[in-house]
């Protein structure tokens, strides 16, 4: 994901003009062996036993799953995502080779995590302005994967 300072001011606008009232650009963190990452860093990682490992590790992470192989089925990714909030980037649908695979994938997934009171964020996880979509849109996306109105509007940050 590019995060040069252009970017982040365009993206930033952008968000904006769509509705956000805050904007927030990230760079994910792959885990490194004995490397801790910051209270609030996004990770993610292909390797479900290494991102289960610091996931336990550590407290207060965001994190995305939607990289790990076999995410969707692995229950001690479920039991380590409990201290930790589970991003749900739309850009990695809208950029996926197989978008109806993967989003029948996490539509299992989220309503797992929601059944257990996990706390998890949609976001639109853009790397460009042509990818950034509106507060609305992205609650869209989240009754799409099978929650309620009221949570994917609150997954959003909306608060009607």
């Amino acid at each position: 994901m590019k995060t040069d300072r252009v970017t982040v001011e365009t993206l930033a606008q952008k968000a904006r003009s769509l509705g956000f009232a805050s904007v927030e650009v990230a760079t994910p963190v792959q885990p490194k062996p004995g490397v801790k990452p910051a209270k609030g860093a996004l990770v993610e990682c292909a390797d479900a036993k290494r991102l289960c490992a610091l996931l336990e590790a550590n407290e207060g992470l965001r994190v995305n799953p939607f990289k790990t192989i076999d995410y969707w089925k692995n229950g001690g990714l479920y039991a380590a995502l409990k201290a930790h909030s589970v991003e749900i980037p739309f850009a990695f649908f809208l950029n996926s080779a197989k978008p109806a695979k993967e989003i029948s994938r996490a539509r299992a997934f989220v309503k797992k995590i929601a059944r257990k009171g996990l706390h998890y964020r949609i976001v639109s996880g853009a790397s460009d302005e042509y990818e950034l979509r509106s507060p609305r849109d992205l609650a869209a996306f989240g009754i799409l994967l099978g929650l309620t109105r009221e949570q994917a509007l609150a997954a959003v940050g909306e608060s009607k």
